[in-house]
């Protein structure tokens, strides 16, 4: 069986958490790809037997990003998938949301995941040496049970995919009551929070016009010129560009200048 792993990574969450769940399939003997949404052609889904998803959560849903590479996907007939998500505080309807999209591609979604990870927005606004930083960053990242769990479903999946069509279905993935608060208060008390974020987006004197930050952005925001770096209106705050800078010259407003930067639990992400 051929498993495909489609994600989303801001800052490094998912991708850490992509990674981690391929080293689990492999392990179990699975044949899995991982690709990033942004370079996959949607066509080539149909080549897999399964179809894993993961993103992040942005205030209770999933980024713009991610919904519109689901509203994308070609139809299938039973086909099957999985989901996954990373979230500082909740995923309020985030993984119902992409179910129901799956579902209405022909999917049958067979297992999820909810994974806690340091919330990427909140990190850059830290003093590097903080408490409250270390606190955030300083779990153990080297198992991860919700992912266990997800490998383990799939695994067993595809080697009983008659069984499997048998099963009972998993618990909800949010009650209504909990997905309306979470989406509710996250609207209500985040939503004009968010928008002042994305407008305060700038490139400082340390800023070398690498056009880095153009590059890896994912909504096409960035615009380098040879007059400085512009930022337009088509942000969804993934905090990609201020992560990734190699000089840090990226701020937003004058509350990140000299703080904290992410790059995934290892350290390591390179979008």
């Amino acid at each position: 069986m051929k498993i495909l792993t489609a994600y989303f990574s801001g800052t490094g969450n998912t991708c850490y958490c992509a990674e981690y769940l391929e080293s689990r399939l492999r392990e179990a003997g699975a044949e899995v790809s991982v690709c990033a949404v942004e370079g996959l052609p949607k066509e080539e889904i149909k080549e897999f037997d399964a179809l894993v998803v993961g993103f992040p959560v942005y205030a209770c849903d999933m980024p713009e990003i991610v919904r519109d590479f689901l509203d994308g996907i070609p139809l299938t007939a039973g086909g099957r998938a999985y989901l996954f998500c990373t979230k500082a505080l909740s995923s309020g309807n985030a993984l119902k949301k992409a179910e129901q999209i799956l579902q209405s591609a022909g999917y049958r979604v067979s297992g999820h995941a909810d994974v806690t990870m340091p919330g990427s927005d909140g990190l850059v606004f830290l003093k590097k040496d903080s408490a409250a930083a270390k606190k955030l960053t300083g779990g153990d990242f080297s198992v991860i049970g919700p992912l266990d769990r997800l490998a383990e479903k799939i695994v067993s999946d595809q080697k009983d995919p008659a069984g499997a069509a048998d099963e009972v279905p998993e618990k909800p993935l949010r009650t209504k009551m909990t997905g309306l608060l979470a989406d509710g208060l996250f609207k209500v008390a985040y939503g004009p929070v968010e928008r002042r974020m994305a407008g305060k987006f700038y490139a400082d004197g340390n800023c070398v016009r690498c056009g880095l930050c153009a590059r890896v952005c994912p909504s096409r925001n960035i615009i380098l010129t040879k007059n400085g770096v512009f930022f337009s209106n088509r942000c969804f705050l993934c905090m990609r560009c201020i992560n990734q800078c190699p000089k840090e010259a990226i701020q937003i407003g004058r509350g990140t200048i000299g703080k904290m930067r992410w790059k995934g639990p290892d350290n390591s992400f390179n979008p």
